[in-house]
C-alpha cells in the first residue's frame, strides 16, 4: 500500500521500482512453456470432452468435474507463476518464441509483463467462477463445457500473444463459441442476444486486423512481433488511424456507447457462468489491446487522440447511469439494470487509458482486472437472483433481503464493486484513474465521476426495489442460493476484496508471502512506457 500511497501523494510518474525481498513461496515452478499451457490446457480439455461419448446424458457430471478441475488447475498454475513474477524489470517473462510463418513475419511469440500477468490472473479465477455459475446446466452439457473451456483458451491466447498476427487470430476465434454459448444456452431472447454479440464481436475482430495491418505498413515492418512493430515510429496520420480502429475494438468488446447493445441483450439472456466468462475476462480485452498495443506503444497519436477516447468513456458514463435510472423508474428487467450498470467499469477504463499519466496508465491496469471481477459480480448476482425468483421483473421482485439474506448480501458487495466502494479492487482503479486523469482530462474526469453519482442512484434505487421493499402476496416467492451459486459468486468477491485490503501484498517482516502484490506487478513492467506520459515537475 506504501507505493500506492506515495503515487497518490505526489501526482508524478512513479518512481523506478527497486529490488524486493522475493517472496515466500518464490521459485516453486518455472516453466518455459507456461504460457502455452494456459492456452491449449483448456483448449485440447474441450477436445476430449467434446469427442468423449455420452449416451443418454449418463456423464454430464463427469464433464463438469472435468471442466472445474481443468480450470482450478490452470488458477493453480498462474497462482504459483504469479508468485514467482520478477517485480523488477521490463523484460517479457516466461517467453516462447518460435517462428510460424517466416515469409509474412509471423512469429509464435508469447510472453508477459506485469500488465499481462494481471490480466491473465484475471481470466483464471474468472474461468473457475465460470464453470462453477454453469452447475445447474442440465441440457447438452459435453457441448457447453467443451465450448467454455475453447473460450477460455481463446481469452488466453490474446492475454499472452506477443505477435500483433497471432493476437488477432485468438481474438476472432473467441467469437464463435462466445455466440454459440449466448445461443444455445440463453434465454427466451437467446437468438437475438447471440446474434448481436457476434455482429459486435465481430466487428470489433474485423477493425482489430485492420489496425495491425495499418500499423505493419505504415511501419514498413518486416515482422508482427510487438517488439518490432512497437518500436518503429509511424506518421502520426498512421498512428491516428490504427488508433481510431483499435478504439472501435476497445468500444465493441469492453463495451461502450454507442456500440455496447450486445451487453443488453447477451448479459441478460446469458446463464450466469457465461455471463461471467463474457464480462469478466473476455470483454476486457478490448481495453487490454488498446492500452498495449496504441497507448503504450503510439505515444504520438494515443495524445492526438486522448480527447475523443475520454468523450467516448464520459458518453458510456452517463448513458449508463440515466438508463440505469430510467429502468428502474419503469420497472424494468432486473437483469437488463445490471447489464447496464456494467457498463461504468468499461468508461473508467477507457478514462484512465485517455488519461495518459502514469498514476491513470497504472489506474488502467488495476480497472482492467477490478472492473471486469466487479461487473460479474453483478450481473452474475442479478442472473442468479432472477433464476432463484423465477422471474426478472422488478414489479412482482422484492423482499430478498428476508428471503435469501446470503444471496441480498452478494447483491449488495456488487453493487457497492461496481461503484468502487473502499475495501475493494475496484476503489483502488477508481481512485488512481480520476487523481491520474484530472490533469490531463478534466472535462472527461468530472464527466464521468457525474456518471458514476447517477449509477449511484440507480444501484440505491436497485437495493431498495429488490432486498428491502416489503414483500406482499403479489411479489415472487424467492429461494435462497445454492452451494454452487454461493462458491461462484465468492470467488469473484474474494479476488475482489483480497486486492482491494492488501494491493501490495501480504507481508512478514517485510518479506512478501507468495503474492508479490497485485499492485508491484501491474507497475513494474510499464514504468518505462508510461515515463513518456509523465507531466514535467515545475523547478522550484
Amino acid at each position: 500500500m506504501n507505493h500506492i500511497t506515495r503515487i497518490l501523494l505526489e501526482g508524478i510518474v512513479p518512481p523506478t521500482p527497486s529490488p524486493t525481498p522475493p517472496a515466500f513461496g518464490t521459485n516453486l515452478i518455472s516453466v518455459a512453456f507456461f504460457c502455452s499451457t494456459m492456452i491449449w490446457g483448456p483448449a485440447l480439455l474441450a477436445l476430449l470432452i467434446a469427442t468423449l461419448p455420452n449416451p443418454r446424458e449418463r456423464y454430464n457430471d463427469t464433464f463438469r468435474n472435468i471442466a472445474l478441475l481443468t480450470t482450478i488447475g490452470m488458477l493453480i498454475v498462474n497462482l504459483l507463476t504469479y508468485s514467482n513474477f520478477q517485480t523488477f524489470g521490463a523484460a517479457l517473462q516466461y517467453e516462447e518464441k518460435v517462428p510460424w510463418l517466416p515469409g509474412l513475419g509471423v512469429i509464435y511469440h508469447l510472453g508477459l509483463d506485469g500488465m499481462g500477468m494481471g490480466v491473465l490472473m484475471l481470466s483464471s479465477i474468472v474461468g473457475v467462477a465460470a464453470v462453477l455459475g454453469s452447475w445447474n446446466v442440465r441440457t447438452r452439457v459435453r457441448s457447453y463445457f467443451s465450448l467454455l473451456l475453447l473460450l477460455q483458451g481463446c481469452v488466453n491466447g490474446v492475454i499472452v500473444s506477443h505477435d500483433a498476427f497471432v493476437d488477432a487470430l485468438f481474438l476472432s476465434a473467441a467469437v464463435l463459441p462466445a455466440g454459440l454459448l449466448v445461443t444455445g444456452w440463453g434465454g427466451p431472447a437467446r437468438a437475438r442476444a447471440g446474434a448481436r454479440l457476434v455482429g459486435y464481436w465481430g466487428l470489433g475482430a474485423a477493425a482489430f486486423w485492420a489496425a495491425i495491418f495499418v500499423l505493419w505498413s505504415g511501419t514498413g515492418s518486416a515482422s508482427f512481433d510487438l517488439d518490432v512493430l512497437l518500436r518503429a515510429t509511424p506518421a502520426l496520420g498512421v498512428q491516428v488511424a490504427a488508433g481510431a480502429l483499435l478504439l472501435v475494438t476497445a468500444a465493441t468488446w469492453l463495451p461502450l456507447f454507442p456500440f455496447h447493445g450486445w451487453a443488453r441483450d447477451a448479459l441478460s439472456e446469458a446463464t450466469p457462468g457465461v455471463t461471467v466468462l463474457l464480462v469478466g475476462s473476455a470483454s476486457r480485452l478490448g481495453g487490454y489491446l488498446l492500452l498495449r498495443i496504441f497507448v503504450l506503444g503510439e505515444h504520438n497519436g494515443a495524445v492526438r487522440l486522448g480527447s475523443a477516447m475520454a468523450g467516448l468513456a464520459v458518453a458510456t458514463a452517463l448513458y449508463a447511469g440515466v438508463l440505469a435510472l430510467a429502468q428502474l423508474r419503469a420497472r424494468g428487467d432486473l437483469r437488463r439494470i445490471a447489464a447496464t450498470l456494467a457498463l461504468l467499469p468499461g468508461a473508467v477504463t477507457l478514462l484512465a487509458i485517455a488519461g495518459e499519466t502514469p498514476m491513470a496508465i497504472l489506474g488502467a491496469i488495476f480497472a482492467l482486472y477490478a472492473g471486469g471481477l466487479a461487473a460479474a459480480l453483478l450481473v452474475s448476482a442479478a442472473a442468479t437472483t432472477a433464476e432463484r425468483a423465477e422471474t426478472r421483473s422488478l414489479a412482482v421482485l422484492g423482499g430478498i433481503g428476508l428471503r435469501a439474506p446470503i444471496l441480498a448480501w452478494i447483491v449488495i458487495l456488487g453493487g457497492l464493486a461496481v461503484l468502487g466502494m473502499p475495501g475493494f479492487a475496484s476503489y483502488l482503479a477508481w481512485l488512481t484513474t480520476l487523481l491520474g486523469s484530472i490533469r490531463t482530462e478534466p472535462g472527461g474526469t468530472f464527466g464521468v465521476a457525474v456518471g458514476m453519482v447517477l449509477c449511484g442512484a440507480a444501484v440505491a434505487g436497485l437495493f431498495w426495489r429488490v432486498l428491502f421493499a416489503p414483500p406482499t402476496g403479489e411479489r415472487a416467492t424467492v429461494t435462497e442460493s445454492t452451494i454452487p451459486e454461493r462458491l461462484y459468486l465468492s470467488v469473484l468477491v474474494t479476488a475482489l476484496i483480497w486486492v482491494g485490503i492488501v494491493p501490495s501484498g501480504p507481508k512478514v517482516a517485510g518479506v512478501p508471502i507468495f503474492d508479490p502484490g497485485y499492485a508491484n506487478v501491474a507497475n513494474s513492467s510499464t514504468t518505462t512506457e508510461a515515463d513518456q506520459y509523465a507531466i514535467p515537475v515545475p523547478k522550484r
